[in-house]
């Protein structure tokens, strides 16, 4: 009988987790990849059929809450020599009903025509719905990955030994940080 409860319990917990690999999963994963993908073809039609109503953001370059995604605008930065090489990594996908978290990091190199650009790795949450029979980005969140030291140096000197160390060039990462993504 105490096999049986046990069982029971087991089949019950299994059965209320989230799938992972299910149809819906694989939908959200596939509409983030063809958002980002729409922003290295220069497609502004594309990128404003994959937003929701009421979509929000919160940039890596900071500030405010931003909202609306204005297509003539992207356009317009397009036709101007605007480019965006952005790919996705380690998405993961939360799956709640008609609602997705997603998860991860993006790497991103936005530039301008005839001027140099920066690989920037982002991380990225954002919120998808379903709506009308597809998943629609209704908000995101983008913040610079910052890599820092486990304990902070107490001398110019230990600076540099960490540096070395690591080897992390932070004089690029400093410049990084004074460029403006979106």
């Amino acid at each position: 009988m105490n096999n049986l409860r046990y069982s029971l319990a087991v089949f019950c917990t299994l059965a209320l987790l989230p799938t992972r690999g299910s149809a819906d999963e694989e939908s959200v994963r596939s509409a983030v990849m063809d958002h980002y993908r729409a922003f290295a073809a220069k497609d502004h039609e594309g990128l404003g059929r994959s937003f929701a109503p009421g979509y929000t953001i919160f940039s890596s370059s900071g500030g405010l809450l931003r909202e609306g995604f204005d297509r003539d605008r992207m356009k317009s930065g397009f036709k101007a020599g605007l480019t965006f090489n952005l790919k996705p990594r380690h998405i993961e996908v939360q799956l709640f009903e008609n609602t997705a978290v997603v998860t991860g990091y993006l790497d991103a190199r936005i530039s301008m025509k005839k001027q140099r650009s920066r690989m920037h790795t982002l991380r990225l949450s954002s919120v998808w719905v379903k709506q009308e029979g597809g998943w629609h980005l209704t908000h995101e969140h983008l913040s610079r990955l910052v890599l820092r030291s486990a304990s902070p140096p107490t001398r110019q000197s230990e600076t540099a030994i960490q540096q070395e160390k690591q080897g992390i060039d932070f004089e690029a990462w400093l410049l990084t940080f004074a460029d403006i993504l979106f």
